[in-house]
C-alpha cells in the first residue's frame, strides 16, 4: 500500500512539474515579440536552380503567394525558393532580427542576402550543417537579418528536405528571439527530465523485479525521448551536428525503437498473450516483420517512401493497440481503463500535432508544445496503471501464497496419513504373519499345515499389495527423495540372487546369476527396489523354465537384465502394464490384484533418470532391461546382507524383542521360541535396559517407533552402550521411506520391513549370528 502510494505521488509531481512549466513558458511566449512573415514560394523539382536563375529580372513571377499562413509542402524532396520583403518603418531603429523557418526537418537551408550591387552574401544553416557553419547554432534553421528601416529588403531562402516540409517562417525581435530561447529550455527542460526520471523508474524497478513489461516501458519511454529530441532538432544542433548519416537515420531508427517497445510494453501490460491469444498470434507478428522492413529501409534508402512506410505501420500499430485495449476492457480488465485513458490523450496531442503540421492549426504555444505534454500524461497514466496492476499482480501473489500454504498443509496431512498408515496398518498384518508362522511350527497334521501355509500366502499377497499401494501413494505425492551414489553392481546383485533363489527353488524354477563388477550411478536403495519389483513380477508369470538376474557392461552403461520363461506380453499391452491398476490379464495373474508393481518401477526409474527397456515373445518369456550410468571404481554403497543366509538357528540365543504392541510381542515370542531361541520381551526402553542387566541378549529386535516418542535406534545405541559391546541389532519398521534406510545404514543396523514373513525373520537371524561370529 505505501509503495503504491509513492508512486502515485511521484506521478503527480511529474504532472505538477508539467503544469508549472507550461505556465512559466506561457508568459515566456506573451512577453515575446514575433511574427508569420509574408512570402512567396517557388519549387525547384530538379534542385538545379540557382540564385542567378530566381532572382533575375521576371523570375519573381513564377513565385506564388501560399493560401495559408504556414504552408504545408508535404512529402518531398524538391528544392523550395522562399522570396521574402521586409521594410522596417521609418522610425524605427535599426536592429538585428530574426528570421527563423521554426520546422526541424528542413535538411538543407541557405539564406540569400542581396546587396545594392547585385551580389548576395550567403550563410547557411538546417540539419545537414556543421554547428560551426550555421549562421545561429539552433534546432531550427535560424538566420540573422539587418534590413534598413524604411526601406524593402529582399531576401531569398533556399530550401530543402527529405520527408515532410512545413514552412512556418518567422521574424523575431532580439528580445524575443531569446524569450523564445528560455521558453523551450523551460519546457524541454521538463519535458525530457520528467521521461529521464521514468526511464530511471523503469530501469531500476525492472533490475529488482525482472518484470518483462518494466523493460518494454523503459524502451518505450527512452525511445519516445530519443525520437522527439531528434524531431525537433537537438541532437541535429547539439549531438552529432557534423553527422550526416545519423542526422538523416536517426529519427527512423529512435522511431523503430519506440514503436517496437510500445507494441512489446502492450502485449505484457495488457498480457495478450494470456488473456487474447487468438489475436496476439494473429497480429503480432506483423510487429517484427514491419520493424525489420523500417530498419532495412532507412539503412538503404531514406526518404520520403519511408516516411510512407513508416507512417502505413504506425497506423497498424495503432489500431491493434486499440482494438486489444478495448476487447481486455470489454472483458473487466481493469488495467485497460488506464491505457485507454493515456491512448485517448496522445492520440488527441498527435492529431493536433498533424493539423499543425498541414497548417490547419496555427503554430502557438499548445501546437508547439501540446505532444511533449500530452506524451508526459500519457506515461504518468501508464505508470499509473502498472502501479494498479502490480498492485493487483500481489493480490494474485498473496492468493496464489496461501494457496501454496494450503498445499503445504495437505501435504503434511497426507505424510501424517502415509506415516500413519505405514505404521498403524502393517503392525496387525506384521502379528498375523508371525502368530500364523508360529502356529504352523505346531502343527503335525498335513492338513492343517496346508491351511495355514494358504493363509500365509493369502496374507503375504495382502501385505504386497498394502505395500506397493502406500509406495504408489508416497510417489505420487512427490515424498520420495533420492540420494545418488555411487554402487557396487555385484554385491547387489548377489543378495538378490540369495533372495530369489530359494523362492526360485521353492516353486520349482531355476535361477541364473550373472554379476558384473563395474560401480553404477544410483540410489542403492531405491535401486534394488527396482530390481526386486522386476524379480517379483517375473516370478509370479512364471510357472516353469528358469529366472535371470544378468549385467552387462559397456564403456559408458550397465545394463541389468530380469529376464524370464513366462507367458510373454502382448506388443498392444507394453504400454499398459506400466500404469498402476493394470494387469496383463485376469486369467493368468496368479498374484498380485492391483499390477503395482511395474507402475512402481516405472516411476523409479524415471525418478533416478534411469532408462527401462522390454524384450518379449508371447508364450516365450519376457526380458526387463535397466540401463545404468556407469561409474570410475570408487568407494561404493554397498548393501547389506553380501554374504549368504544361512539356514541354521542357534538353540538356546537369547533374544530380546523390544516392540509396544502386545500383539507383535507374542507373535515374535512364539515364532523364536518355536525355532529354539530364548526370548525375552519389552515394551519399552526401561524394559529393556531391566532385561539387559539380567541377561545379555545374543540379538536384539527392536521396533523402529515405539510409545512415548521413543526410537529403536536409540534404544539399541543405549544398550549398546551399557553392555559395552556391538551387539548385532535389528529394526522393525512399517516405515517404507529412503530416509529410514539410510538411517538405518548410517548405525549399521539391519531394517525388516513390516510384515516380516517368518522366512525373511529366519534369514534375519542368520545374518545377525554371522555377524557375532
Amino acid at each position: 500500500m505505501l509503495t503504491a502510494m509513492c508512486q502515485r505521488l511521484f506521478a503527480i509531481t511529474l504532472c505538477a512539474l508539467t503544469l508549472v512549466s507550461m505556465e512559466v513558458a506561457g508568459r515566456a511566449d506573451a512577453a515575446m515579440s514575433r511574427a508569420y512573415v509574408p512570402f512567396s514560394i517557388l519549387e525547384d523539382p530538379t534542385g538545379k536552380a540557382t540564385i542567378d536563375d530566381v532572382s533575375r529580372d521576371g523570375a519573381h513571377a513564377g513565385f506564388t503567394t501560399p493560401d495559408r499562413a504556414v504552408p504545408n509542402l508535404g512529402l518531398s524532396q524538391s528544392a523550395w525558393w522562399i522570396r521574402v520583403e521586409i521594410e522596417p518603418p521609418a522610425d524605427a531603429p535599426a536592429l538585428t532580427y530574426y528570421l527563423a523557418a521554426s520546422w526541424a526537418l528542413i535538411d538543407e537551408a541557405t539564406l540569400y542576402v542581396a546587396h545594392g550591387d547585385g551580389a548576395f552574401d550567403v550563410r547557411t544553416s538546417g540539419r545537414f550543417a556543421p554547428a560551426r557553419e550555421r549562421d545561429v547554432v539552433y534546432r531550427h534553421p535560424v538566420f540573422r537579418i539587418t534590413p534598413t528601416p524604411g526601406q524593402i529588403q529582399t531576401y531569398y531562402l533556399r530550401l530543402r528536405g527529405n520527408g515532410t516540409m512545413l514552412l512556418p517562417l518567422e521574424l523575431f525581435s532580439p528580445d524575443g528571439f531569446e524569450a523564445k530561447r528560455r521558453n523551450e529550455n523551460v519546457v524541454f527542460g521538463a519535458f525530457f527530465g520528467v521521461l529521464a526520471l521514468m526511464t530511471v523508474f523503469g530501469a531500476l524497478a525492472y533490475a529488482f523485479l525482472r518484470e518483462p513489461m518494466f523493460r518494454s516501458y523503459t524502451l518505450m519511454i527512452a525511445g519516445f525521448a530519443l525520437w522527439q529530441a531528434t524531431s525537433e532538432g537537438l541532437f541535429g544542433a547539439y549531438v552529432w551536428p557534423g553527422s550526416t548519416f545519423l542526422i538523416d537515420r536517426a529519427l527512423n531508427l529512435f522511431g523503430l525503437l519506440f514503436g517496437s517497445s510500445a507494441m512489446l510494453f502492450t502485449r505484457t501490460y495488457l498480457e495478450t498473450r494470456n488473456r487474447l491469444p487468438a489475436l496476439d498470434r494473429v497480429l503480432f507478428p506483423a510487429g517484427p516483420i514491419g520493424a525489420l522492413t523500417i530498419l532495412v529501409w532507412t539503412l538503404v534508402a531514406p526518404g520520403p517512401p519511408l516516411v510512407i512506410g513508416v507512417v502505413v505501420i504506425t497506423v497498424f500499430a495503432a489500431a491493434w493497440a486499440v482494438v486489444v485495449s478495448v476487447v481486455s476492457f470489454r472483458q473487466g480488465y481493469r488495467p485497460a481503463n488506464y491505457y485507454i485513458l493515456a491512448w485517448f490523450v496522445g492520440c488527441i496531442a498527435a492529431i493536433a500535432q498533424a493539423l499543425r503540421a498541414i497548417g490547419w492549426v496555427p503554430s502557438n504555444l499548445f501546437s508547439d508544445f501540446g505532444l511533449q505534454t500530452s506524451v508526459v500524461f500519457t506515461f504518468v497514466t501508464l505508470s499509473l496503471g502498472i502501479v494498479d496492476r502490480m498492485v493487483g499482480m500481489r493480490s494474485d501473489l498473496e492468493r496464489n501464497v496461501e494457496d501454496i500454504r494450503r498445499l503445504e498443509r495437505e501435504d503434511a496431512a497426507k505424510r501424517t496419513f502415509l506415516a500413519t498408515a505405514s505404521h498403524d496398518l502393517r503392525q496387525p498384518l506384521h502379528a498375523v504373519g508371525l502368530l500364523l508362522g508360529a502356529l504352523r511350527e505346531r502343527m503335525a497334521d498335513r492338513g492343517s499345515i496346508d491351511l495355514v501355509e494358504k493363509i500365509q500366502s493369502a496374507t503375504t499377497e495382502m501385505a504386497d499389495m498394502f505395500n506397493a499401494l502406500l509406495d504408489i501413494s508416497r510417489l505420487d505425492a512427490g515424498l520420495v527423495e533420492t540420494r545418488p551414489a555411487t554402487v557396487a553392481l555385484e554385491p547387489l546383485l548377489r543378495r538378490l540372487g540369495d533372495e530369489f533363489s530359494v523362492q526360485a527353488k521353492m516353486k520349482g524354477l531355476d535361477f541364473v546369476l550373472e554379476t558384473n563388477p563395474s560401480s553404477v550411478r544410483s540410489d542403492p536403495i531405491l535401486l534394488a527396489r527396482i530390481l526386486r519389483n522386476l524379480l517379483t513380477n517375473a516370478m509370479r508369470y512364471t510357472d516353469e523354465g528358469e529366472l535371470r538376474l544378468t549385467a552387462t557392461a559397456s564403456r559408458q552403461e550397465v545394463a541389468v537384465t530380469v529376464a524370464d520363461s513366462g507367458h510373454g506380453i502382448p506388443a498392444e499391452a507394453r504400454e499398459r502394464i506400466f500404469q498402476p491398476f493394470r494387469r496383463l490379464s485376469p486369467e493368468t495373474d496368479t498374484g498380485e490384484a492391483l499390477g503395482l508393481g511395474l507402475a512402481i518401477v516405472h516411476r523409479l526409474a524415471n525418478l533416478l533418470e534411469h532408462r527401462v527397456t522390454l524384450e518379449s515373445t508371447p508364450g516365450e518369456g519376457t526380458a526387463f532391461t535397466l540401463h545404468l550410468a556407469r561409474t570410475a571404481d570408487e568407494t561404493p554403497e554397498s548393501p547389506q546382507n553380501t554374504r549368504p543366509p544361512s539356514t541354521e538357528t542357534r538353540a538356546q540365543q537369547r533374544v530380546l524383542v523390544i516392540d509396544d504392541d502386545p500383539t507383535v510381542r507374542t507373535g515374535m515370542r512364539a515364532q523364536l521360541e518355536s525355532w529354539g531361541y530364548d526370548v525375552r520381551t519389552a515394551s519399552s526402553r526401561d524394559g529393556a535396559l531391566l532385561s539387559i542387566a539380567e541377561s545379555e541378549p545374543d540379538v536384539v529386535f527392536a521396533d523402529h517407533q515405539l510409545g512415548g516418542g521413543q526410537a529403536g535406534i536409540e534404544v539399541v545405541a543405549e544398550i549398546r552402550r551399557r553392555l559395552e559391546n556391538e551387539v548385532p541389532a535389528l529394526i522393525v519398521s512399517g516405515d517404507t521411506s529412503p530416509e529410514v534406510a539410510e538411517a538405518m545404514r548410517t548405525h549399521g543396523l539391519l531394517l525388516l520391513t513390516k510384515p516380516v514373513q517368518p522366512s525373511r525373520l529366519r534369514m534375519a537371524l542368520d545374518y545377525a549370528n554371522r555377524q557375532r561370529r
